[in-house]
């Protein structure tokens, strides 16, 4: 069903796009440039949890909560979960995130958000002084001390035997520091690492037997592949943008013909919202080893995985809590990508937005666009001189750029919703969709980033 004609094809995107993420329950952050509303409340959960791991009391007011981690954090204090906040609660509240230091340093010591990261991940490896591991518990919710943070990183490093290492290295590696085994790595992933769904122990996690895929060994397939994955380092490492973009299409090639009730299984998943949440990195990881460890045996992941856990709810069952987690995996992965892709969308349109609403959009002190019996007339002012045109000229071309890629991005998601036709896609074929289109609309917006000005 087409978009009738003379219907605002923006205004149809924006409600399309809300009732997507509503129906799918992907939940990008807030925009700090709303152009549509954006269902964010799953994410909203997560950081309160967050903010509350952190000795923030998240449950009272979360907007004056939001507000005082922004000053803490050294963001300006809007008391909205825009991106900066979310990226600031990721890389000090989880360890899925690369951790910069530097930007959690001022001239008299470490930012009061960041102390709180120390003291909470100190008490996690059993090294803070014995206060409350959630600060809440505590009659204040003030940040440690500069000297608590001092004498934690100095336990740290007595710890971890890096008496010469800077603090900056310190809160790095304290940071990262796994705080389980590769046992409890492969139960964070949904499995019991010891025990078969009859409850005996049959895995032997230094097997090097090769992965098959008969019907008898489907199990022990699947779980060797799981050990195979988890206890090699190399995997463990985060994968790149690139690599995630190669691996949607095989994602949605695999959600489309070989899961069955992709509806229900998806609307399980996103129902368990603490869950959408955590793991992520080692969901990836695992993942992106589980594509090598396929290929080495001469096989790719959609083909291969589709044997191991099957089509059918009955295989599923089969392969018990091995085939819960690769399902789990591959929608945690799925899940996190098309939520950067509703961001980037967005971000798409409200440029464009925001240029046709300008007119050309570029401001210069000297010129002034204005339409004018349906055209842009350009008015200069005589000021303007010879020295003014280079850079008039180049920062032109570059909005313009910035223009093209943006209506590109904003293309490829109508060309989804004007095929299916507005509200009518359910939640199993938008995933589809916006899976397959995801590498396309991630790579366009790379590049429209790497044109954006600095702020």
């Amino acid at each position: 069903m087409a978009a009738p004609p003379g219907d605002d094809l923006f205004g149809l995107l924006g409600a399309e796009m809300l009732r997507i993420q509503q129906l799918t329950g992907i939940a990008p952050v807030e925009p700090e440039n709303p152009v549509y509303p954006q269902h964010h409340t799953p994410r909203i959960e997560q950081a309160q949890r967050q903010l509350t791991a952190l000795g923030y009391r998240a449950s009272v007011d979360l907007e004056a909560t939001v507000r005082k981690f922004e000053v803490e954090a050294g963001l300006p204090p809007l008391g909205r979960l825009h991106q900066r906040v979310w990226d600031a609660l990721q890389e000090l509240g989880s360890d899925e995130a690369p951790v910069h230091p530097e930007k959690w340093r001022t001239s008299t010591g470490w930012k009061p958000a960041m102390r709180r990261a120390i003291r909470t991940k100190s008490q996690r490896l059993g090294l803070a002084s014995p206060v409350p591991l959630m600060f809440s518990d505590s009659e204040s919710d003030d940040p440690p001390s500069p000297e608590e943070s001092r004498s934690e990183l100095h336990e740290f490093s007595l710890y971890t035997h890096r008496n010469q290492a800077s603090e900056d290295e310190l809160v790095r590696a304290l940071l990262d520091t796994p705080e389980r085994s590769h046992s409890e790595e492969l139960a964070l992933l949904g499995v019991d690492p010891e025990l078969d769904d009859d409850g005996e122990d049959t895995v032997d996690t230094d097997s090097d037997m090769p992965l098959s895929f008969g019907l008898l060994d489907r199990i022990r397939s699947l779980k060797q592949l799981f050990h195979s994955v988890i206890q090699k380092p190399i995997y463990h490492c985060p994968p790149t943008p690139e690599h995630d973009a190669r691996l949607l299409p095989q994602l949605a090639n695999l959600f489309e013909n070989k899961t069955s009730n992709l509806e229900g299984r998806w609307q399980a998943f996103v129902g368990r919202s603490a869950d959408v949440w955590q793991h992520l990195e080692r969901s990836r990881g695992w993942l992106h080893g589980s594509v090598e460890c396929l290929e080495d045996v001469g096989d790719d992941l959609e083909h291969g995985l589709a044997r191991l856990i099957g089509k059918g709810a009955g295989i599923i069952r089969r392969v018990g809590r091995y085939g819960h987690a690769a399902l789990t995996n591959l929608f945690r992965v799925t899940y996190h990508q098309l939520a950067g892709v509703f961001a980037e969308i967005h971000n798409a349109t409200a440029f464009v937005v925001d240029t046709l609403k300008t007119g050309a959009g570029l401001p210069h002190p000297y010129i002034e666009f204005r339409r004018r019996y349906g055209q842009l007339t350009c008015f200069v002012d005589s000021q303007f001189s010879a020295f003014d045109t280079p850079s008039f000229v180049a920062n032109s071309r570059t909005r313009n750029q910035r223009f093209e890629l943006a209506c590109e991005v904003v293309g490829a998601v109508l060309n989804i919703f004007v095929k299916a036709g507005f509200g009518v896609l359910t939640a199993g074929p938008a995933i589809v969709a916006l899976t397959r289109a995801a590498p396309k609309i991630l790579g366009l917006t790379r590049e429209l980033r790497a044109l954006r000005p600095p702020t």
